[in-house]
């Protein structure tokens, strides 16, 4: 039998440590910043992409994307937030939340792409610099659109995954009852009921009028909507109540396709991962 071979680790350790120091950026040569989403497609922050050409410590010149994600300070934007904690939740949500789901994974040996860009840094609780997804090929949808099947499937596969590691944090306490919010939906506030008023009120008139991509034939579902538009707020608050224990996880809260990126098989639409 062929005697193995006996490896200097230590060679190794120094092999990986130089690779990585050889990687780093050296010096920046040219910086241009822009929007990173087109507009009104985020309403609670401003988004901006920021572009580097910078020189590593090998001597190779690189492009480097980082996306700047700020919250927004206008009057308006700060009434309407008000009480929601959106940027401080978020932002404690990638120092704290997903750093224990990346131990978990590592824990386990779940060798999968993490659900979400890593995040550079950030001043609380007003910037974060996270890495740009459309560098590694992922792209938003149209979110007027619909989602066909396969990216349904992926969306709700990565979010059973997303909660189920969320559910082995909670049973070991290390999500807490300081760490739990209330979803805004389920809070009787009136931004909350201006907000529900008033996509129940756009989605009615939508379906009378034929508006958008609804076609003929829901007119009278929309009428009936518009009539019981007091009820179906107050109904939908109540959903939000639910003292289960056996459904409690670390809620996601605001999946829809704004907020999500795909990647697709290259040549077809057929999507092979996910970010939220």
């Amino acid at each position: 039998m062929e005697k193995p071979v006996e490896l200097d680790t230590q060679w190794l350790g120094r092999l990986l440590k130089k690779h990585y120091k050889d990687e780093e950026p050296a010096d920046i040569i040219k910086v241009d910043v822009e929007s990173a989403v087109p507009k009104g497609e985020n309403y609670t922050s401003i988004v901006m992409r920021v572009k580097m050409n910078i020189v590593t410590h090998s001597g190779c010149k690189k492009t480097f994307s980082l996306i700047v994600k700020s919250a927004k300070t206008s009057k308006e934007a700060a009434e309407a937030l008000k009480g929601f904690s959106v940027f401080r939740n978020e932002t404690k949500m990638f120092i704290t939340m997903l750093k224990q789901m990346e131990a978990l994974m590592e824990e386990f040996g779940d060798k999968r792409d993490t659900l979400w860009a890593t995040l550079y840094g950030y001043e609380p609780y007003s910037i974060m610099v996270l890495e740009d997804l459309k560098e590694k090929n992922f792209a938003l949808i149209d979110r007027t659109g619909w989602q066909d099947l396969d990216h349904s499937l992926l969306v709700l596969r990565s979010l059973g995954r997303y909660h189920a590691m969320t559910k082995i944090l909670i049973g070991r306490g290390l999500i807490d009852d300081s760490d739990k919010g209330h979803y805004f939906a389920g809070l009787n506030t009136p931004v909350k009921s201006g907000l529900f008023n008033g996509a129940i009120h756009m989605l009615s008139k939508a379906l009378i009028n034929k508006l958008g991509s609804w076609p003929a034939g829901w007119e009278d579902i929309g009428k009936r909507i518009q009539k019981q538009k007091d009820v179906l707020c107050n109904t939908l608050e109540e959903l939000y109540i639910n003292d289960d224990k056996k459904f409690e996880v670390l809620n996601h809260g605001d999946v829809w396709s704004s907020n999500m990126m795909f990647k697709k098989m290259e040549y077809t639409n057929i999507p092979v991962a996910v970010k939220f």
